[in-house]
């Protein structure tokens, strides 16, 4: 609120007051600790700096341990209250080092920049700091903007440490400016009242004091008018049924009530009084309140009116007897006067002493009846002269009524006499009980002493009146925690025992103290993983561990009421048991706890005596029941799940206010710092000043502002070591509830600009197989001393059945193997996992194809936890691998017989089985008509058949493929006859991928014999050159005459051919030749071979054998074409579809693939060619 002018509030007081309202308010608890000046600058080069005095621009303070608020203000525009720029000038309020260097701001921008028609705010700085260790320091003022003359300004404690001093040079309140009377308090209409403790006050014999944190006024408003504050004091430290923790300084087990709040109901009481007497008695024109309590208030400091006391300390007497006359009441007659050893009253004329209350300057005696003159001393003594007489004249007082009433006012006090039997002043005390909330009324019992001497009342007569009392109270079985009063009622007490007695009657105190009641779920019957969550029951156990007490039914139901229904509620939607997940639960000394590291040590939170809450942005942001996969009995899908991550409750995590690594949450523990070192008050967390708890921080009436807990706006604090009502709550029903409380909260609520809505919720520790533990959701109820047990939720593995599928491999196959997996009783698990989630990835035994198995199983067996799995067989077929044994080819001269020492080339071995010897192949030749050969053979091309000896003993998981060799046997003919080679043709080339060749050569060759004749590579096969070469010359030679290619980069080359031991036949790139118009095709088979004429479906592949590059030709094939590469076992290596081939050669990379024999399939609709080529 304002400092220098009304703001919304006091104008609001002004309006209620001007309809006739009496409007009361607490002065204040911040005593002098204010500090105003008109800002002065500094000298140079501080001239935006404040002079605190003697150009210094410090203004040293000690400070003691706890914490402070220290509001800054000074006299501007607001632009809250409609000004359209708001503050002119900017002052900055700091904490500085001895040199001037800041420690400490928390100050903002305040009056914009008019001139770019950024508005600015409002002329306040709020500075919030703790101090952990007594410190001085200073207090430095900067006018950090603002054109024109500079403001006066003011500053005040709010909160001031744990001993509620600030001591500066200078010092705070040295002036009457430096008022803390501020805001609502100083408004024109209100009636600010400051504090008097009560034992200072006459009528406990005091002398009336000014307690010293009573706000003192002064505070000029709107340009200098200083208005008279306070008013007027009032008591306060008095007792209380009102139970907010407060000191009980008398030791009565009843709480004190301090502060200027306590005060100011004894004012507003008064007036209460006042009106309801202005009503009774008929008085017009109606009580000027605030002018008739100023004008009977009893003076206390400086006569009349000052800045401390106001006009001084109220009278209820003086007030109340301004407008009417009260009914005295006579208590003695004072026989001091008279001689009573000589003489009796009536004797001789003498003064008698009147002795009572509520006497009057126009009280006069009646004696028998009669007026006699009397003098009146003050409001309880009254003297009148006693004529002689005989018999017992009555006496009373007699008030008559007052000027401005209807004359119902005064009257006649009670009768005295001299002679009456004395009667006996008997004090009728109930003695103070106690009981729990919810308990049924105790039995009550009294006691009755004479008033004169304490002693009890003699046995007899006590008997009399013993079961003539009645002790009653407002109180029940269900009423709150309180203070309670236990009235005592003489209604039946028998007529003959007022004769010697008058009875006094003095209320006892009933004290219902919270009763302690331990909140535990209901442990549910086992269930199985993945079955929907049981719904969850709580029991609730009234009372210490072992007690028996009796509870009233309906309290313990409305008990049970009020938690669920707090379960239940997220702003207004019913949540069903809202379940929140919590991972990483370990037992430390039996006890369920929450450890969220790996390290191995023991440094989480213990759940027992815990509970949850959940800020309502977090359980917004979390999944329903359906979206994550989980049921609930009776539940609809809606639920919200929240899923906390255990990483939250790590000593680290909760230090640092570290994000969870499962959700983005911050939990709140038992009071300590965690979002971003924003710390718990009494554990409720603040955030940018506010409280967490909406509409919880607004239990009992406290509300929380900038993190302090306030009383009619006014902040706790603490003095000469009392704590006062409007203190900062060191004890509170409300923060007290949060003791045991783990707060999640999401990130954004870190950005909240309100309160944060926070909500109790149950957690289950997790939904794993094993023993879970549900703990149960909090409330808050000031009539309880809450504590908390989880319960263990037994989660039973799920039941579940894995078949390994049955599976046909080949032996050597390599793993790991991959059979079907089937599951019972579904592949659907629970909670959305899959079963490589569950499972991992299976392996298998045996894991591969190098096997005699017949079965193939699991192994090694996965971990899993959460299900009882059983695993079945599969049947296990192993079918033979393909051995294929190539006979490698030979060649003979027609006049040699047969050899014996044919070799094989085998392929296909695996499991790194040996090669079968030697001798265990054999071989046999066949003739074209696969008839054997009969040694020595004709000239010609044989079969050379291979064959396994024994192909069902140590290869019995082999299919032998025996593959042909050929067996060349070449003509004789003497050196008349022999093979002539040929250049046919040279001309221009290009290869893809051959950037060096230029040249292509066709060697022909003429076979004069009717049979193949076979010359191997080497000696007497080969190429001489001095150039860069591609292509080999033909091994088997074919009669008639054939050509092949050779590919060059332009060099010498030449082609040597010998038969037999003949003279060779040379031809080479040197010879005379025609130009190759064309390049001739390379026949398919050997690549050297080209026969004479096209064939209509022809592939051609070279060179062969090959190195890390082929090219393939394809002829007489139009449309698309599928190319394929497969190893010696069939394995497919390649495949490559060409929507149309053409004459041109196509290049394949060879690099990759094995060496060995190779085969390329062209394929074109249901017809194919095979080419075969060795891969060197």
């Amino acid at each position: 609120e304002p400092f220098f002018r009304d703001g919304l509030v006091a104008k609001a007081i002004d309006e209620v007051s001007a309809d006739g309202a009496a409007y009361f308010s607490a002065a204040g608890n911040f005593g002098t600790r204010s500090f105003s000046a008109a800002f002065t600058p500094a000298p140079a080069p501080n001239q935006n700096r404040h002079d605190f005095g003697g150009g210094s621009f410090l203004q040293p303070v000690e400070l003691g341990t706890g914490q402070y608020i220290l509001v800054l203000q000074w006299e501007d525009e607001f632009y809250s209250l409609g000004a359209p720029q708001g503050a002119v000038f900017d002052l900055d309020i700091y904490l500085a080092e001895d040199d001037g260097s800041i420690l400490y701001g928390f100050n903002r921008d305040n009056n914009g920049n008019a001139s770019q028609g950024i508005p600015g705010g409002d002329p306040i700085e709020v500075m919030p700091f703790n101090v952990v260790n007594p410190t001085t320091t200073n207090i430095m003022i900067e006018l950090a903007d603002g054109a024109g003359p500079p403001p006066n300004f003011k500053y005040v404690v709010f909160r001031a440490g744990d001993s509620g001093t600030f001591t500066t040079d200078p010092p705070l309140g040295n002036t009457t400016g430096n008022a803390t009377i501020v805001g609502h308090a100083n408004a024109e209409s209100a009636m600010a009242v400051g504090a008097v403790r009560y034992s200072n006050t006459p009528a406990f014999g005091g002398t009336l004091t000014p307690e010293n944190f009573s706000s003192r006024g002064g505070t000029p408003v709107n340009g200098g008018t200083l208005r008279e504050k306070p008013d007027f004091m009032a008591p306060n430290g008095v007792n209380t049924s009102v139970g907010f923790g407060a000191p009980d300084s008398e030791g009565d087990n009843i709480p004190n009530f301090f502060g200027t709040s306590a005060a100011a109901p004894h004012a507003a009481g008064l007036t209460a009084l006042l009106l309801d007497a202005e009503r009774q008695f008929g008085i017009a024109p109606p009580v000027d309140v605030r002018n008739l309590l100023r004008t009977t208030a009893i003076d206390m400091e400086s006569p009349g009116f000052d800045y401390t006391s106001g006009y001084g300390f109220l009278s209820a007497y003086g007030a109340l007897s301004a407008i009417a006359n009260p009914t005295p009441i006579l208590s003695n007659l004072n026989l001091d006067n008279l001689n009573t050893e000589i003489y009796q009253p009536g004797d001789i004329e003498f003064t008698l002493i009147l002795e009572g209350q509520f006497f009057d300057e126009s009280s006069v005696v009646l004696f028998d009846g009669e007026e006699l003159e009397t003098i009146f001393v003050d409001d309880s003594t009254a003297t009148v002269q006693i004529p002689p007489f005989d018999g017992n004249p009555s006496i009373q007082l007699f008030t008559p009524p007052g000027p401005l009433t209807n004359g119902t006012d005064g009257g006649t006090s009670n009768t005295l006499t001299f002679f009456d039997d004395t009667v006996v002043e008997v004090v009728i005390e109930a003695v103070p009980a106690s009981k729990r909330y919810g308990e049924p009324l105790p039995l009550f019992e009294f006691t009755a002493t004479v008033a004169a001497t304490g002693e009890p009342l003699p046995g007899g007569d006590f008997d009399v009146l013993f079961p003539a009392v009645s002790l009653s109270t407002a109180a029940t079985s269900a009423s709150n925690v309180g203070i309670y009063a236990i009235n005592p009622d003489t209604a039946g007490i028998d007529p003959a025992l007022y004769e010697r007695y008058r009875f006094t009657l003095v209320p006892g105190a009933l004290f219902i103290d919270p009763m302690p009641v331990t909140i535990r779920p209901v442990s549910p019957e086992p269930v199985t993983y993945g079955d929907p969550i049981p719904e969850i029951t709580y029991e609730y156990i009234f009372g210490e561990e072992g007690e028996e007490l009796e509870i009233d039914p309906s309290v313990a139901g409305a008990i049970a009421e009020q938690h669920t229904t707090a379960l239940g509620l997220a702003n207004g939607i019913a949540l069903v048991n809202g379940i929140a997940l919590v991972n990483g639960i370990a037992l430390v000394n039996g006890e369920p706890y929450i450890d969220g590291s790996d390290d191995g040590i023991a440094n989480g939170i213990a759940l027992v005596n815990k509970t949850f809450y959940v800020s309502q942005s977090t359980l917004d942001a979390a999944g329903t029941a359906l979206e994550n996969g989980i049921a609930l009995v009776n539940g609809t899908g809606s639920e919200k799940i929240v899923e906390i991550g255990a990483d939250l409750f790590t000593e680290p995590g909760i230090d640092n206010g570290d994000l969870s690594g499962i959700t983005n949450g911050i939990a709140l523990v038992n009071g300590i710092a965690l979002v971003n070192g924003i710390a718990l008050v009494n554990g409720i967390a603040l955030v940018n000043g506010i409280a967490l708890v909406n509409g919880i921080a607004l239990v009992n009436g406290i509300a929380l502002v900038n993190g302090i807990a306030l009383v009619n706006g006014e902040p706790f604090d603490l003095l000469n070591g009392i704590a006062l009502v409007n203190s900062n709550g060191e004890y509170d029903p409300v923060f007290a509830a949060f003791d045991n409380v783990l707060t999640v909260l999401n990130a954004t609520d870190t950005d909240a600009e309100g309160p944060i809505d926070i909500k109790p919720i149950t957690v289950i520790t997790g939904l794993d197989a094993g023993t879970q533990y549900i703990i149960p959701g909090g409330f808050i109820n000031d009539n309880l001393l809450l504590s908390y047990q989880p319960a263990p939720l037994v989660i039973e593995p799920a039941p579940w059945a894995v078949f390994v599928g049955n599976t046909e491999v080949e032996y050597g196959q390599e793993g790991p193997l991959n059979p079907t997996i089937a599951f019972e009783p579904s592949d659907q698990f629970p909670y959305g996992q899959t079963a490589g989630g569950v499972f991992g990835t299976f392996q298998f035994s045996p894991a591969d194809g190098c096997t005699s198995a017949t079965e193939i199983q699991v192994n090694p067996i996965p971990e899993t936890p959460n299900f009882d799995v059983s695993y079945f067989s599969g049947s296990l077929t192993v079918t033979p691998a393909p051995l294929t044994i190539e006979a490698n080819s030979a060649f003979i001269s027609e006049i040699e017989p047969l050899p014996s020492d044919f070799t094989s080339t085998l392929s296909g071995l695996v499991c790194d089985d040996p090669a079968p010897a030697a001798g265990s192949i054999s071989y046999e030749i066949l003739d074209s008509e696969g008839l054997p050969v009969v040694s020595p053979p004709n000239s010609g091309v044989y079969d050379i058949v291979p064959s396994l000896s024994d192909p069902g003993g140590d290869y019995a998981s082999y299919s032998v493929v025996p593959v042909p060799g050929k067996l060349y046997v070449n003509p004789f003919g003497g050196c008349d006859v022999i093979i002539n080679t040929y250049l046919n043709c040279q001309g221009d080339a290009v290869l893809p991928g051959e950037p060096q060749i230029t040249t292509l050569l066709v060697f022909e060759y003429y076979n004069p014999f009717s049979t193949p004749f076979f010359i191997p590579l080497g000696d007497k096969n080969q190429l001489f050159a001095e150039a860069y070469y591609i292509g080999e010359p033909p091994e088997v030679f074919e009669p008639g005459y054939h050509t092949f290619e050779i590919y060059t980069d332009g060099g010498f080359l030449s082609w040597e051919l010998q038969t037999d031991n003949c003279y060779p036949s040379t031809s080479g790139s040197e010879d005379k030749t025609s130009f190759c118009a064309t390049s001739r095709p390379i026949a398919s088979g050997n690549h050297h071979s080209l026969s004479d004429a096209p064939q209509e479906w022809q592939v051609n592949l070279f060179p062969n054998p090959a190195g890390p590059a082929a090219w393939l030709q394809v002829l007489g094939v139009e449309g698309p074409v599928i190319v394929e590469v497969y190893n010696s076992v069939g394995e497919l290596l390649l495949s490559r579809s060409y929507a149309e081939l053409g004459p041109e050669r196509i290049h394949f990379d060879m690099s990759a693939f094995p060496q060995g024999l190779l085969l390329f399939k062209v394929s074109q609709g249901v017809e194919s060619r095979v080419v075969k080529v060795v891969k060197e």
